[in-house]
């Protein structure tokens, strides 16, 4: 009868042994899942604040017309590699505005960005009058993405 009681225990032990083993696999595999996940949407924040930083640089008051028809070009460019050059309604869709929404620069070819940039690099038109500036008047994000989808400067 002791050894059933001894076989018995050993049974017993083994199955919580295993149920341990079990419990601790478990445990691991949650664990390095949570890691990955975290390690993955903390390099989704550093590529979205390196995307932003691309557009941030011009939140300042003293914007040149050549700074902003580099900005039209990029966003232009992101806009076609992103397959969405013509749907202004997009998440991902980059929109640089000048004017009030009376110009988006973004959808300007490079010729008629050069055009405008002749016509906007001084102010009056005239040299002798200075260097005309622009201000970023608002950075709009994209509530999903958290990305930049719309710039807009007006004249300083």
């Amino acid at each position: 009868m002791e050894e059933n009681a001894s076989n018995a225990l050993m049974i017993a032990a083994g199955v919580l042994i295993s149920i341990l083993i079990i419990s601790l696999a478990v445990y691991l595999f949650n664990s390095s899942s949570d890691f990955a996940e975290s390690y993955y949407a903390e390099i989704d924040s550093k590529t979205t604040q390196a995307f932003n930083n691309e557009f941030e640089i011009y939140n300042r008051d003293n914007v040149t017309i050549q700074d902003i028809v580099s900005l039209a070009n990029f966003a232009r460019d992101t806009n076609i590699k992103n397959e969405v050059e013509n749907d202004k309604n997009n998440s991902v869709y980059i929109q640089v505005i000048l004017y009030n929404g009376s110009k988006h620069l973004e959808t300007m070819d490079r010729e008629e960005l050069y055009e405008f940039m002749e016509e906007n690099t001084f102010i009056d038109n005239n040299p002798i009058n200075g260097e005309q500036t622009f201000r970023c008047k608002e950075i709009e994000y994209d509530e999903n993405t958290q990305r930049v989808n719309k710039i807009v400067f007006e004249k300083s």
